[in-house]
């Protein structure tokens, strides 16, 4: 039986409608949920300046093969590049008057990319088995160049040289060379990798983010950092370590909104405790969002949160290997932080960097102590302050922070993630205004009972200078190239550690172990106390 031509026509007609009714009611779904796609999240995004990269440039992959045996592997090298030096600053140190191009290197095989150690990434070999064999060729009649690593006053323990380290080299320039390069690994001369670094004094990142009229090396810009935001939804927790849920990772809208929340929390607060601002690592999913949220969008245009470019990619893989803690949220830890490092060492001395996590927050004992307020009255005299009397030692330019794990008296461990993540109502506060500008409604106010005794020095975090190259670093510790170490006395400036900040890591705790706490930044009455850490 064969249809007509008119009924064929009818049905295409109606099969049109229907399909055209199923797009509007996604439409109109899509409308009422508020969903929200990427290029809606675009609204103020813009394009990156040399101080989204602090400066930094990066070359990958460079191919390098290592001889093993009687045969050779081959690794694909990262490779970040900052021109340095030379800028004449009113607060630069001695060794930065030469112009040089410092580089953080980083190694790996391409059919092992879940090599690790504690879930973190880890070279093929340690440094001391084999290094990159890198040269830098100028235009004629300028010179081939060996870059080396990096070294200054204080010799490397050879301890640290871990496979868990990123390699740090340098070579230095000579006059009249010019800005643009190629860069070349010996193992395959004729791949040439053209880059072009103008002069440090040219890129603006340092008198930018600290203006030599507004922060000298007594009261240095204080700025914080922290490892990009890789999608993870906690829903338990495994020894300490919060799990992954892997039915919701693509709530990306829900996901980011909450984390908006935790950021500002974090902004705000240290905003009030006078860091200047914080470097939040971020891959290009995280700056559109972030970008479009209206409660961050104000301390992005007044440049007191930066979204550091930082687009390596989400590495999960299944623990399936027998190798231990995969690869997790932050395991290229190391690398953001060796970045850091390398970016603001064409900063001098008025300017100083934390290296640290969102979960964890500065504080001062003594009330209403803000930054730079401790660094010249108990943190230990930095270099800037000695004199020629009592400089007979390296001055500080590492200061070591204890970390002290806090509780919240009156939340329960499975509440405190969701506070955290919620936003403040301060107009719902008993309490009135605090006298610090933060909101008495503040999570950390929550807050009422600490650790007599602070998490092992090994586990304290850095504020260093990256003026003074600090080179080798991995999580909590590095070296300083110049300059030397010290550990902060608890009574001066601490981090305060939210274990349950993002998931119930720890369930019970023992009474014994804790001492009141009682945040001065929370209280209106100028004559609060808080319990200092023992």
């Amino acid at each position: 039986m064969q249809t007509s031509a008119p009924m064929c026509e009818m049905r295409q007609r109606r099969g049109l409608l229907l399909l055209l009714s199923f797009w509007v009611a996604v439409a109109v779904m899509a409308d009422k949920t508020e969903y929200q796609t990427l290029k809606s999240a675009q609204t103020d995004y813009h394009p990156s300046t040399p101080v989204d990269r602090l400066g930094v440039r990066m070359i990958s992959p460079v191919y390098a093969t290592i001889p093993v045996g009687d045969k050779e592997i081959t690794v694909a090298l990262t490779v970040w590049l900052r021109r340095v030096g030379a800028t004449k600053g009113p607060f630069d140190m001695p060794h930065q008057a030469k112009d040089s191009i410092r580089m953080l290197v980083w190694a790996e095989k391409p059919d092992n990319l879940h090599n690790r150690a504690f879930g973190h990434m880890i070279l093929p070999f340690n440094h001391s088995t084999w290094r990159p064999n890198l040269l830098l060729e100028a235009a004629e009649p300028g010179p081939v160049l060996q870059v080396l690593p990096d070294k200054g006053q204080q010799p490397v323990p050879p301890k640290m040289e871990s496979a868990l380290r990123p390699y740090s080299l340098r070579v230095d320039l000579p006059a009249g060379v010019g800005d643009c390069f190629k860069l070349i690994e010996t193992s395959y001369p004729k791949h040439k990798f053209p880059i072009c670094l103008p002069p440090a004094a040219e890129d603006g990142v340092c008198s930018e983010l600290a203006p030599p009229t507004r922060h000298n090396a007594s009261a240095p810009a204080l700025y914080l950092t922290i490892a990009p935001v890789r999608q993870q939804d906690v829903v338990s927790s495994t020894s300490r370590q919060c799990a992954v849920d892997p039915t919701s990772i693509r709530d990306w809208q829900q996901y980011y909104a909450r984390w908006a929340v935790r950021l500002r929390h974090y902004v705000e607060y240290h905003l009030a405790a006078g860091a200047a601002g914080l470097l939040l690592y971020a891959d290009e999913l995280t700056r559109r969002y972030l970008t479009a949220t209206p409660d961050i969008s104000p301390f992005l245009k007044a440049k007191q949160l930066r979204l550091v470019e930082w687009d390596l990619p989400e590495r999960s893989h299944e623990d399936d290997d027998g190798l231990g803690r995969p690869l997790g949220y932050n395991y290229d830890q190391a690398l953001f932080a060796g970045h850091a490092w390398l970016g603001l060492s064409a900063c001098g001395t008025n300017l100083m960097l934390l290296v640290t996590d969102l979960d964890e927050y500065l504080y001062s004992p003594r009330p209403h102590v803000r930054w730079p307020a401790p660094l010249t009255s108990c943190m230990g005299r930095p270099g800037a302050d000695r004199t020629a009397a009592t400089a007979t030692s390296p001055a500080i330019s590492d200061y070591r922070l204890l970390r002290y794990e806090v509780v919240a008296g009156d939340l329960g461990q499975d509440e405190e993630a969701e506070v955290w993540a919620t936003k403040q109502d301060s107009s719902n506060s008993s309490s009135g205004s605090s006298s610090s500008g933060v909101s008495p409604s503040h999570p950390l106010a929550h807050y009422t009972l600490i650790y007599k005794q602070p998490l092992s020095k090994m586990h304290g975090k850095v504020m260093a200078l990256p003026a003074a190259d600090v080179v080798l670093f991995f999580v909590h510790e590095g070296h300083a190239l110049y300059g030397s170490t010290h550990v902060v006395d608890s009574q001066c400036l601490v981090l305060l550690h939210v274990t349950n900040f993002f998931c119930a890591r720890r369930k019970s705790v023992n009474p014994d172990t804790l001492q009141e706490f009682r945040h001065w930044m929370f209280y209106r009455d100028e004559a609060a106390t808080s319990v200092q850490p023992a």
